[in-house]
């Protein structure tokens, strides 16, 4: 994708298409993980599995031009100075947990490790609630900046999602560890359900930050 840049004309609203730009694709990140590892869960690592890690690296780099300039207009035009320190933080959070889909998706596809059949049913309900975890994220990061009263609403259903994610995770770890399998492949899977599973908690603590931000804006 080529390098983003702002029009010198009318800022606000190209900031306010880029911020919208930036949120779709962190939805269609989203989106893009729940299919891979699902797909992965059924199939293996295949052709489609490959295409969407592909996809979603195109997509946060293309966001890093976003970001950045996001930032170098926001600080360069004095443009919403009331809540620009927390709309730079805000795209930086959002940023760091796009960038953890791609990171879990790049060692997904590259270690590829085993997932016996009796997980399976559990890994995609855990996918599952990261991804509607990560959903209700950018749902309450539109909201921030058109509907402060439905911020708080989002905001509570990452947390039921998270929560949902943590269940399936613990049930996942303890079929993993009441098994028979030796010990190595007991602690890689154990690594690997962590690791989908932090990417729900990172989008409650952006959550709790986006209640923050609202708060403050409403003061």
């Amino acid at each position: 994708m080529a390098s983003f840049r702002l029009p010198i004309f009318g800022k606000t609203r190209a900031v306010e298409a880029a911020i919208d730009e930036f949120l779709d694709a962190v939805s269609e990140a989203g989106i893009l993980f729940g299919k891979t590892v699902e797909e992965y869960v059924s199939h293996g690592i295949n052709e489609d599995c490959m295409r969407h890690q592909q996809r979603v690296t195109e997509i946060e780099r293309h966001c890093d031009d976003l970001r950045r300039a996001i930032e170098t207009t926001l600080l360069t035009q004095m443009l919403i100075p009331e809540s620009r320190g927390d709309v730079l933080s805000l795209i930086d959070l959002l940023d760091g947990l796009l960038d953890r889909i791609k990171r879990e998706l790049l060692s997904m596809t590259i270690e590829a490790p085993h997932l016996p059949r009796s997980l399976h049913e559990d890994l995609k309900r855990l996918v599952s609630a990261i991804v509607s975890a990560i959903d209700a994220t950018v749902l309450a990061s539109r909201a921030f900046f058109t509907n402060q009263l439905a911020v708080r609403d989002h905001v509570h259903k990452i947390s039921i999602y998270e929560s949902e994610a943590d269940a399936f995770a613990i049930r996942l770890k303890q079929n993993i560890f009441s098994s028979n399998r030796d010990l190595a492949e007991k602690m890689m899977l154990r690594d690997f359900i962590n690791s989908l599973d932090r990417l729900a908690d990172q989008a409650e603590d952006l959550g709790d930050q986006l209640s923050i931000y609202s708060l403050r804006r409403s003061l």
